[in-house]
């Protein structure tokens, strides 16, 4: 385990647990509620949300910073989109862990998008 891990597990849990919370409120039905005009469904901000997260756990891997992952067509029910955030999470915690404090300690420069630090890139994690 590395510092980063050893300091921010807790806060990465917390808010993995607060967003698997709203599984236990809203049903399949729920998904495609939107508030009307331009307002994206719940499905669809959960599954952002998700698309969000793997575009800021891959970077721990690749060092690169992308924002284009498509979510699997497959993916509609609330138990396959917290099937797919359980996924993730694993990918993440997976990433971190593989990662050692002089990776921490070294600056990364994903060609000229932005210059990303690991441990400052956690922060930006939903």
């Amino acid at each position: 385990m590395n510092r980063l891990t050893e300091q921010r597990t807790h806060l990465i849990d917390l808010t993995h647990t607060l967003r698997d919370s709203v599984f236990g409120e809203i049903t399949d039905a729920d998904l495609d509620f939107s508030p009307g005009g331009a307002a994206l469904t719940v499905r669809r901000l959960l599954l952002e949300q998700a698309e969000i997260q793997a575009a800021y756990s891959e970077p721990f891997r690749t060092l690169k910073l992308k924002f284009d992952m498509v979510t699997p067509q497959e993916i509609q029910t609330t138990a396959q989109i917290q099937a797919w955030f359980a996924q993730l999470d694993a990918e993440l915690f997976g990433a971190l862990n593989a990662l050692s404090n002089d990776d921490l300690s070294r600056p990364h420069d994903p060609r000229g998008q932005m210059s990303l630090y690991g441990r400052n890139q956690l922060s930006y994690l939903p």
